[in-house]
Order: C-alpha cells, then sequence, then structure tokens
C-alpha cells in the first residue's frame, strides 16, 4: 500500500548509508595515498606493506567483524557502532585502490626522480608534485569499483553480529531486512528503486567525470595538477604522457587497474616459498594476538590451545571438502565471467559507434548492489540455491574482467592496429596475432581481482541472511562456514577459517596468478624487444 511514511524512511536509509559509503571512501582514498605511495617509494615499506595488504585483502568482510564489534563498539554502543560500520566499509573499499596507487609509484620513471634529487627536492615536495600525480589517474579509476563492492556488503556492514552482540544499524541494509520481515512488497520497491536511481546518479555525476579526469586513451594521460615547479612538471608531464614509464618493463598498460590487488608481488623479484611463508606467519601472528587481546589478553599459551581445539572441531576432512567447494564455485563464476567478457569487449572495441553508450551502460549495471537485489533474486529463483550463489559470485566479479580486458584491448598501440589493417588480416588472424596477446596480461590480471572478490563474496553467496529470508548453499563451502560461527560468535573458530581461506587465496596468487601473468610479461618483451631493438 501507498506511504509517504514509508517513502521518507526510505530517503533517510538512503542518506544515511550513502553518508557512511562516502565517510569510507573518502578515509580509503587517504589511506590508499599514504600506504601506496610508502610502499611504492620504499624497499623496506615495501616489504612490510605489500604481504600485510595481500593476506587483509582475501580476508571476508566477516572475518573483521570480532575488531569492528569488540575494537569499536565495546568504545560506545552508539559512536562506536558507526565506527565499527564505517571501518567494515574501509575493509571493502581500501586494499586494491592501495594497490593502483602502490603500482602507480612503482612505475615512476628513474630519470623523473634522478631530476628530482639533481633539483633537491624534499620528500613533500616530491609527494606533491610527482608521486601524488602518478597516483591520481588510477586511483580515480578505481573509485567506483571499491564504492561498488562497499555496496555489495552493505547490507553485512550496517546489521552487525557476532554471538550475543546484535546491532541494527539505520540505512539501506536495515530497512530492506525490515521490509522483507514484515512483507511490505511497497516499502521493498520504493527502497530498491531508489537504491538503483542513486547507484546510477551516483556513477554518471561523481565516478564518470572523476575517472574522466584521469583522461586515459590509448595510453595518453592528461595532466591532473598544477604547480609552481615548471621545470619539474614539464618533466613529468613527459613521463606520465609515456605511461608512466611503462614502455620500458612491457608496452601494456591497464586502465581500471584494480590492480593486481592479489598479484601485488607481480614487480618484485621475491621467491614463492618465502613470500608464501612471510605473509601466512605474520598473518598467523596477527591471528594469535587479535584474538589474546579480544578474549581479554589471556596468554598466548591458551589462545593457541583454543584455537587447536578449534581446528580439531572443525576438522580437516570439514575443512579440506569446504574449501575444495568454494574452489568450484569460483571457477565456475572466473569461467562464466571470461566467456562473455572477452566477447563483448572485442565488440564494443571494434564498433567504436556503439562503445561508450555500452561502456557507460555496464558501469552503470556493476554499480547496482546484487546483496540488496537478493529478495527479488530469491523470489525469482526460489529452489535453485547453487545457482543463486553463482549468480551472487557473478556479480562481485565479472566486472572486474570485463573491464580490465576492454581495456587493454584500448590501449593496444595505435601502430599495431595500422599494421594489420595495411595487411589486411582476417578477424580470426587479428585475434590469433594481436588482440589475445594484448588482451591476455589484463585478462590475467582481472582473473586475479575478480577471485579475490569471488572470496570476499562467498560469505554471502554460499549462505545469507536478509530478514526472514536465510538460505544457504546444501553443500559445504568456506563462507558458510565463516558465516555460520560468525553468527555464533565462536572466535577460535572464525580464526581458523580465515588462516585457511586466506592460505589458499595468497597460495593461488603467488603459486598461479603471478607465475601466468610473469609468463606472459616475458613473451612480450621478447616480442617487443625484437620487434623494436632498434630503438
Amino acid at each position: 500500500m501507498w506511504s509517504t511514511d514509508t517513502i521518507l524512511v526510505a530517503a533517510a536509509a538512503l542518506g544515511a548509508s550513502w553518508l557512511r559509503m562516502g565517510i569510507a571512501l573518502v578515509i580509503s582514498a587517504l589511506f590508499s595515498l599514504a600506504v601506496g605511495i610508502a610502499g611504492g617509494t620504499s624497499r623496506k615499506a615495501e616489504k612490510i606493506i605489500v604481504p600485510v595488504l595481500d593476506i587483509l585483502q582475501s580476508i571476508p568482510i566477516l572475518g573483521f567483524f570480532p575488531l569492528a564489534l569488540y575494537g569499536f563498539y565495546s568504545i560506545s554502543p552508539v559512536i562506536g557502532a558507526e565506527i565499527a560500520s564505517i571501518f567494515l566499509i574501509f575493509t571493502s573499499q581500501a586494499w586494491n585502490m592501495t594497490f593502483a596507487v602502490y603500482e602507480s609509484t612503482r612505475v615512476i620513471g628513474l630519470d623523473l626522480l634522478e631530476s628530482a634529487r639533481s633539483m633537491r627536492l624534499g620528500y613533500l615536495d616530491r609527494l606533491r608534485y610527482i608521486y601524488i600525480p602518478a597516483s591520481l589517474p588510477r586511483l580515480l579509476q578505481n573509485l567506483q569499483p571499491s564504492w561498488s563492492n562497499g555496496i555489495f556488503f552493505l547490507v553485512g556492514s550496517e546489521i552487525l553480529t557476532f554471538g550475543s552482540i546484535d546491532v541494527n544499524l539505520f540505512g539501506l541494509g536495515s530497512v530492506v531486512a525490515q521490509f522483507v520481515e514484515t512483507g511490505d512488497t511497497f516499502g521493498i520497491t520504493v527502497t530498491l528503486s531508489m537504491l538503483v536511481a542513486a547507484s546510477i546518479a551516483t556513477n554518471f555525476f561523481v565516478f564518470l567525470p572523476l575517472a574522466g579526469l584521469s583522461g586515459t586513451r590509448r595510453g595518453k594521460e592528461t595532466h591532473l595538477a598544477r604547480t609552481t615547479f615548471p621545470a619539474v612538471f614539464e618533466r613529468a608531464s613527459k613521463i606520465l604522457t609515456s605511461g608512466f614509464g611503462l614502455k620500458h618493463v612491457v608496452r601494456l598498460e591497464h586502465p581500471n587497474i584494480e590492480l593486481q590487488r592479489a598479484i601485488a608481488g607481480i614487480t618484485k623479484k621475491v621467491s614463492l616459498p618465502w613470500s608464501l611463508l612471510r605473509g601466512l606467519i605474520f598473518f598467523s601472528l596477527l591471528a594469535i594476538f587479535s584474538t589474546a587481546v579480544i578474549s581479554r589478553g589471556g596468554d598466548i599459551l591458551n589462545v593457541m590451545t583454543n584455537l587447536y581445539h578449534a581446528f580439531l572441531r572443525l576438522g580437516p576432512i570439514n575443512i579440506a571438502e569446504a574449501t575444495v567447494y568454494s574452489l568450484i564455485r569460483v571457477g565456475i563464476s572466473l569461467a562464466i565471467s571470461i566467456g562473455w567478457s572477452i566477447p563483448l569487449a572485442l565488440l564494443i572495441f571494434r564498433t567504436s559507434t556503439a562503445s561508450a553508450a555500452v561502456t557507460t551502460a555496464m558501469q552503470v549495471a556493476s554499480s547496482i548492489p546484487v546483496t540488496i537485489l537478493y529478495p527479488v533474486i530469491s523470489a525469482w529463483l526460489p529452489a535453485v540455491v547453487e545457482v543463486k550463489a553463482i549468480l551472487m559470485i557473478l556479480m562481485a566479479t565479472q566486472w572486474y574482467v570485463f573491464f580490465q580486458v576492454l581495456g587493454s584491448l584500448r590501449n593496444i598501440p595505435q601502430d599495431e592496429l595500422e599494421i594489420v589493417d595495411i595487411y589486411r588480416l582476417r578477424f580470426v588472424d587479428k585475434l590469433r596475432y594481436l588482440y589475445f596477446w594484448r588482451l591476455l596480461p589484463a585478462l590475467i590480471t582481472g582473473c586475479v581481482v575478480a577471485a579475490g572478490g569471488a572470496w570476499n563474496a562467498l560469505v554471502v553467496a554460499e549462505r545469507i541472511v536478509i530478514g526472514n529470508i536465510r538460505e544457504e548453499v546444501p553443500t559445504p563451502g568456506l563462507g558458510k562456514l565463516l558465516s555460520v560461527y560468525v553468527e555464533r560468535g565462536d572466535l577460535p573458530v572464525v580464526v581458523i577459517i580465515l588462516l585457511v581461506m586466506s592460505s589458499v587465496v595468497v597460495g593461488l596468487n603467488r603459486g598461479l596468478w603471478k607465475r601466468l601473468y610473469d609468463l606472459v610479461v616475458l613473451r612480450l618483451k621478447a616480442e617487443d624487444g625484437g620487434g623494436h631493438g632498434a630503438g
């Protein structure tokens, strides 16, 4: 039934959620600049920051619930709850932005840095005139994906449950859950309509203009700052317009670089075993310390004993089984994402007239949160929980693959496109000799980021609770296990599941994706070296 009060409540909830999202995004951007630049400009800082971020980006949002609730909510039930919610949204936005900044500063040309040293620029001047301008394009391009990821986990950030602690903050997530519980179809429709409209408006009036500032088109980037150091900035501009020195590494660029959140070690010469071991040791120590603190200072021996017993309660076989099923779901989602992304990206790239419109439509679609739309999805597919789980994972991952592939095609060097046109190669030959090899690195990058998003999405895909909707896959899964034990408030078991999940994610990142990427880059570097050796 039509109600003015319902419309006002939905509008107020939208405003509250958008405010939390905006605050979290600003904090994420500032955090990204501070940490990303530190990691990209200091070898010592890099050795600490990259492994830590690699672990943090693999932890689902539910994994941060104990810290958010015990660390912030316990301070003040009112202010602490809001801080906890913003912190949880931050954990779903910050990591890929930080890796974007890190990668941008890593590939700044040496000649630019040498010019800065010869002019005796201090660190603050280098930060202002070199590092921040070099980081802004990719940071701006990552704002929209980070916002979308935050919306995906908005319900979990506003409805906080861990054992006996149950917090429902006023916002879109809690309001939709309330409407679902009471069966208020009008309320659900109004709230979802406002959400979609707000997502579209935010995308058009905020993120598209900001992404446009980066000016990326076929490897050329516009100026992002005005400085009072004309000589330095003129020098910087030359480097920036050549792709931040990327051509010295490989003649490839990734616009929308979600930035190898998970293959952050691509540019580092670190062996797989040590890199993996270092990250896992760090996370294990962090888990033990956090568990001890949350347990009100219990001694380390008791904490480790509790973790051991938690592992036995879960059972190695159950853990292995859940891991395999989750891997299968992630693999299916990636396969579907690749299956439609490559053909559509090629079609858009070859059809210039429809390119802008279709790309904008896809960006808008990617900004609509599927978790809050779940009541509608559940009504459409009432009996196929596994299909809904795959759909949920897809909606959290497929856009990364698509935009990475499309971006790589748009940044194929113009001379290569002209050569294949001169020789009048058929589409199949263009695909075989040019398109495939130019999109492959971006495809791997997209798969890495998508896989990271998929592992995070498992916690809502394998088991989702919204109002009186409580659905879970009939088969095992790590996300399902994590959701159940977070709800029970069983901290030791939660820590064990997070250790397992992080181990799997980091192992895949370092053992599979990084090696694939390195092989492709070596192939392309060899081709470029042979084709442009005279230059």
